[in-house]
């Protein structure tokens, strides 16, 4: 699927969710802050979020911003995202 920041935000504000899983998103298509904020929407609902192999996305700062922001996240799946080599920002 081609997912963008339009399709994600578009998504986010129609419904909540209590699990999301993407992997291998494409870039240029979603943006870090598209995609920042679509999750930002889900802050009371997110359970599980699974976005392996999204380098482009996924870093330390997005990882401090989430885990301020979903505090009912109780499975979280980062693998292959190079950028991250600690989950203190989660906790920070």
């Amino acid at each position: 699927l081609l997912w963008t920041d339009a399709t994600l935000q578009d998504l986010s504000s129609l419904r909540s969710w209590k699990a999301l899983s993407l992997g291998f998103l494409i870039p240029n298509h979603v943006t870090p802050n598209g995609f920042k904020q679509a999750l930002i929407n889900q802050t009371n609902t997110l359970q599980s979020l699974a976005i392996p192999f999204c380098e482009h996305l996924v870093d330390a700062a997005l990882l401090g911003v989430l885990g301020r922001n979903l505090p009912h996240i109780l499975c979280l799946d980062l693998r292959g995202n190079s950028q991250l080599n600690s989950l203190a920002g989660w906790y920070d």
